[in-house]
């Protein structure tokens, strides 16, 4: 009986560690299943954030030759005034 025990025991612990095994891996998996997510996601967050800068960028250089040519415009218009003057 003591035998029959044992080995029904190591049955048993073989049995949890084989579950336990079983246990890790999938929660390894889940793991790097959730890494890989959020580096898919911190690649494409990284990508907007430049198409921003470059929009800013744009914009900025857009005001800055729109004023450029209103103080040429400003300068024309006096130039006209002069010579009509």
């Amino acid at each position: 009986m003591e035998h029959e025990t044992k080995e029904l025991f190591n049955a048993i612990i073989n049995e949890m560690d084989r579950m336990q095994e079983r246990i890790y891996n999938k929660i390894d998996s889940s793991i790097d299943a959730f890494k890989e997510e959020n580096r898919q996601q911190h690649e494409q967050m990284i990508h907007e954030i430049n198409a921003c800068k470059l929009n800013l960028d744009t914009v900025d250089l857009l005001l800055k030759k729109v004023i450029q040519l209103e103080n040429e415009i400003d300068i024309l218009k006096e130039q006209m005034r002069k010579l009509t003057a």
